[in-house]
Parts: structure tokens; C-alpha cells; sequence
């Protein structure tokens, strides 16, 4: 959790060191980037709005705000949560999805937004293996489309599932 709040700019590091993009970079320099978003396993989400209008509503996002039409929404929503091969409909009032939906739409929201690095907390812990196989296909179709994933969890076999590669650490340590 705090390396996620490090990344998003939340959180001040004094000492260390971190790789991006492969090239050592002091922790005290770390730009904050707007590409990095992070989710966790409480929903940003709206619940009395639907899935299209938490997606598409007047927002601002880094140096831009952007508005769309809401005529648009539902077919612009439909278009982007089918890309990803989630059947939901755009129409949908978020109360009425799972943990595990709010999590994908929150996903596809913050690539919309430019989100390239997705910061996933608490998201695969206590996922039946259906659950899991469903979001390793909507990974997939994601880091096919430019977006990396860097997820906190504690169970290494939902980790297995999900994971291209893992990396046990303990108090900012490898182990």
C-alpha cells in the first residue's frame, strides 16, 4: 500500500531506489506520473449513478477536464466495456454490480482516462477461481491494449492466476 501511495504521489519517500521503465531512479525524484492509477477493493464508484455515467461524468483529470454528451455515454460505455469482455450494461445502476464488476469498471474508467499503470490493492484476495480466470482474461485484453498491472496481494496461489510475475516482499525488503 504505501509503494502505491509513493507511485500516485500520496506519500513522500526520504531513501531508496526504484526502477522505471528499467532505469535505477532515487526515490526522493520520482515524478509523479498521470499515468498511474490506483484501485482498491473499495469502490470509487457511485452507487445510485449508472455504470455509464460514473464512466463518463463531468470529471477532472489531471490539467484537463473533460466533458462528454450525455447521449453519448451509454453507446461510448458499451463500446468500452465490451472491448474488454465485460457484459454489463451501460444502463446498469452500480449498486447492482459485484466487488469484482466495480473493480473492471473502475479498470476500464481509468483507461479511458490515460491510466497506462493500474495499481491494484486488495482486488484478487478472496476470489473463487472462476472469479479470478474471468479477471486474468479482462488483464489480458488490457495489457494488450498498453496497461500494466501491479497488484498487492496475500494469497499466492490468486496471485499465480493472475500474475505474470511475483515478487514477495516484507517491510520494503525482497525476500
Amino acid at each position: 500500500a504505501v509503494l502505491c501511495d509513493i507511485l500516485t504521489g500520496k506519500e513522500v519517500c526520504s531513501e531508496g531506489t526504484l526502477f522505471l521503465n528499467e532505469e535505477v531512479v532515487p526515490v526522493h525524484r520520482i515524478p509523479v506520473i498521470e499515468s498511474i492509477v490506483q484501485i482498491t477493493g473499495r469502490s470509487a464508484l457511485l452507487d445510485n449513478m449508472s455504470v455509464a455515467d460514473n464512466i463518463f461524468h463531468l470529471r477532472k483529470h489531471g490539467k484537463w477536464q473533460i466533458f462528454t454528451h450525455h447521449k453519448m455515454h451509454e453507446r461510448l460505455a458499451e463500446t468500452h466495456l465490451k472491448e474488454f469482455g465485460l457484459n454489463i450494461r451501460p444502463g446498469t445502476p452500480v449498486y447492482k454490480l459485484s466487488v469484482l464488476e466495480k473493480a473492471m469498471v473502475e479498470m476500464v474508467k481509468a483507461y479511458i482516462l490515460g491510466g497506462r499503470i493500474i495499481l491494484l490493492y486488495d482486488i484478487i484476495n478472496n476470489r473463487t477461481r472462476e472469479e479470478l480466470l474471468r479477471l486474468n482474461t479482462f488483464f489480458e485484453l488490457m495489457k494488450c491494449r498498453g496497461v500494466s498491472f501491479v497488484m498487492s496481494g496475500y494469497q499466492i496461489e490468486n496471485l499465480r492466476i493472475c500474475a505474470d510475475r511475483i515478487l514477495i516482499m516484507s517491510r520494503g525488503r525482497v525476500l
